[in-house]
């Protein structure tokens, strides 16, 4: 499996180190009932899912899984997205769901099996079993499916594998979107975890430049209280950012179906600092969000009604029965006469015209087209939420790319400059190191966070909307 090739990003200035819902049912009888799961109820399963992973994995560990299929070499985002989609527990079932449905689609193109009858009268009791004294009837019968219900069976077998593939669509691209998010944030988790190492060794030469002037008299107690403050803020800070790293971790395992093992560290964090380019019009992210299989699936539910509904009103007419045979009878030769026998089936629909189930039927419509109406404002509503939290998310990024951090950096320098002309002491250059390591933090944050909403954002429209990228500035 091949791995990203790319370099770490440039070092920052000042860093010591590289910066780091529809429930649709079929009708009874020749169709057995199916459910098709909510697409809501799906996101919902899945974010409860991921939200319950341990955070105290090793998040150190690049050692090999014991599942065969998985990569060994550094994981790039793509190569990670092409393993969850083929090897992520949650989308294998699905598939499986597909498959249930088409075999159902399969029966329902079938025809009735015929019927053979045999039937022995007037045996004497007193010679059980002598044939040739009764009257023997052989009947072979057939059922003859009327006002072609069986092609609207059919139809509504076919919606309901269109809507199993949708559905498995859907899925998909909240694992895939998941997958993103999870991604970028073990590679920002990563990155503070990196940071915060840089914080808290600066927090010790703090801490341990206070005591000395203590102890020459050049400085208050107090400090060295504030100093030593400061290095427990950094000790927490940094356990807090490797439980995240791990926790994280674990998630990729997770979504790659790799509960046993650790998977290999990810590849080059240069992904995670490039910013992807400024979104699409909101009518142009509207238009795409048309062929979202969760719209789609919606449509079709409101169709799958519409069959049902079109087969329960053919079902008021009974279907046929025929059926063609052979009478042998006993003469009085003690011979056989045998004669033809022809049988017609056909039930009056004089009490049970179907009335009850096309009430439900129309009833059913109604709520998938009230359903397909809701599921549209909410798919718009998701839409415009994810916008606007990626409009901000990279607006924020920006200001942070192109003056706080770069503003931090300023003010290092000229602190620098001042320790290095002897007109400030230690404690006041590491507090301006400090400083720059927290913008740093934050901007790390405001990176994940716009990743985040990227995600989002591409799950709903399936479109390169945030894809671009520009490298960050030196």
């Amino acid at each position: 499996m091949s791995c990203s090739s790319s370099e770490r990003p440039p070092t920052l200035p000042g860093a010591n180190c590289p910066f780091p819902g529809i429930a649709i049912h079929t009708r009874k009888g020749d169709i057995p009932p199916m459910r098709i799961k909510q697409p809501l109820l799906t996101a919902w399963f899945v974010i409860i899912t991921l939200s319950t992973v341990p955070v105290y994995a090793d998040s150190s560990s690049a050692a090999t899984i014991g599942n065969p299929s998985a990569p060994a070499a550094p994981l790039t985002l793509d190569t990670f997205l092409a393993l969850v989609r083929r090897e992520n527990p949650v989308l294998t079932a699905a598939r499986s769901g597909i498959d249930v449905a088409r075999g159902w689609r399969s029966q329902a193109r079938l025809l009735p099996n015929p019927t053979l009858e045999v039937e022995v009268g007037d045996m004497a009791t007193d010679r059980f079993g002598d044939l040739g004294e009764s009257v023997n009837t052989f009947l072979l019968s057939q059922e003859f499916v009327t006002a072609d219900k069986r092609r609207a069976m059919t139809a509504i077998a076919d919606t309901e594998v269109t809507i199993s593939s949708l559905e498995y669509e859907v899925l998909e691209r909240e694992m895939l979107t998941h997958g993103r998010q999870a991604f970028f944030t073990l590679l920002a988790a990563q990155e503070r975890v990196a940071a915060f190492e840089r914080l808290l060794d600066i927090a010790r030469r703090g801490a341990e430049a206070s005591r000395h002037r203590v102890e020459a008299g050049d400085a208050s107690p107090v400090d060295t209280v504030r100093a030593g403050v400061a290095l427990s803020q950094a000790v927490i800070g940094h356990r807090h950012a490797g439980a995240a790293a791990a926790n994280a971790n674990v998630a990729l395992q997770q979504l790659t179906g790799c509960s046993d093992g650790a998977l290999p560290q990810i590849g080059s964090a240069t992904t995670l600092y490039e910013l992807p380019s400024e979104a699409e019009s909101e009518a142009s992210l509207l238009a795409a969000l048309e062929q979202h299989p969760a719209a789609r699936a919606l449509q079709a539910a409101v169709s799958l009604a519409a069959g049902e509904l079109t087969l329960a009103r053919k079902e008021r007419w009974p279907n046929i029965e025929a059926g063609f045979g052979i009478e042998s009878v006993p003469d009085e030769n003690d011979g056989r006469d045998e004669s033809f026998v022809i049988e017609l089936s056909l039930p009056l629909p004089v009490f049970d015209r179907n009335q009850g189930a096309i009430a439900a039927a129309k009833s059913a419509y109604r709520q998938a087209e009230l359903q397909y109406r809701a599921g549209r404002v909410q798919l718009t509503t998701q839409l415009r939420q994810a916008l606007r939290n990626y409009v901000a998310a990279r607006q924020s990024t920006e200001t942070y790319r192109s003056e706080v951090v770069p503003g931090a950096q300023r003010a290092f320098d000229l602190v620098k400059r001042s320790y290095e002309a002897g007109e400030i002491n230690q404690l006041e250059l590491l507090d301006a190191q400090q400083s720059l390591i927290e913008a740093e933090l934050a901007y790390i944050d405001n990176l994940a966070d716009l990743r985040q909403a990227q995600a989002e954002l591409q799950g709903l429209t399936f479109t390169t909307a945030g894809n671009g990228t520009t490298q960050r500035s030196e």
